[in-house]
């Protein structure tokens, strides 16, 4: 579990596109921070997936939902026209 904050430049460089990894000097840091740096990443990438996941869960429960209604409603709508056709049949 991380017990530090997240620093800033390091929320920026997790959103920054890789051609830019060479601006950070690495070099400057502690092995154990570098080792913290990773961990954040870590939790960083892992928390982006996981509001990733959840919208496409959102995306896939309301296409669920419409589906369903859709389905329901051309039920109900069948229904009504075979009582259309049997009440047609049976008054000729």
């Amino acid at each position: 579990l991380l017990k530090r904050p997240i620093p800033s430049f390091l929320q920026v460089y997790s959103q920054a596109a890789s051609n830019k990894d060479m601006i950070l000097q690495w070099n400057l840091f502690s092995l154990p921070e570098l080792e913290s740096f990773d961990t954040m990443m870590t939790k960083l990438y892992r928390d982006e997936n996981f509001v990733r996941v959840q919208l496409f869960e959102n995306y896939r429960a309301l296409l669920t939902l419409i589906l369903e209604s859709k389905k329901r409603y051309n039920r109900v709508h069948s229904d009504e026209d075979e009582d259309d056709s049997v009440i047609t049949t049976t008054a000729l």
